[in-house]
């Protein structure tokens, strides 16, 4: 409110726990765009936008078929599960075949390859 005096009297981390209604998300879709816009102060604010783009991920069996008892290597490329750039991502994903409906649940980990 720009009278010098400070108006948030608790932590970050009290600040910032807890869950509304949507635990902190927000629903968009692919032709959304997002605007946050700061006040520092009665003739300060900054301004920034943003696009929402989604990326389509691939799916990839490196072979046509493994053998029963082989191991098979799925590779997934995805821009939108890079979360953090400065570290190795994993995520959850669900395989299954033409044969096995069912499938299984893996854990995949980034591998810049």
């Amino acid at each position: 409110d720009g009278d010098g005096t400070d108006d948030i009297t608790s932590t970050a981390s009290v600040l910032t726990t807890g869950s509304g209604p949507t635990e902190g998300k927000l629903a968009t879709t692919d032709n959304d765009g997002l605007t946050v816009s700061f006040e520092f102060s009665e003739d300060e604010t900054v301004v920034g936008s943003a696009l929402i783009r989604w990326n389509i991920g691939e799916v990839q069996f490196l072979e046509a078929s493994y053998p029963a008892s082989g191991t098979g290597v799925i590779r997934i490329i995805d821009a939108d599960m890079n979360l953090n750039p400065m570290a190795i991502d994993n995520f959850a994903i669900d395989a299954w075949s033409d044969s096995d409906a069912g499938g299984i649940d893996l854990t995949v980990t980034e591998t810049n390859e």
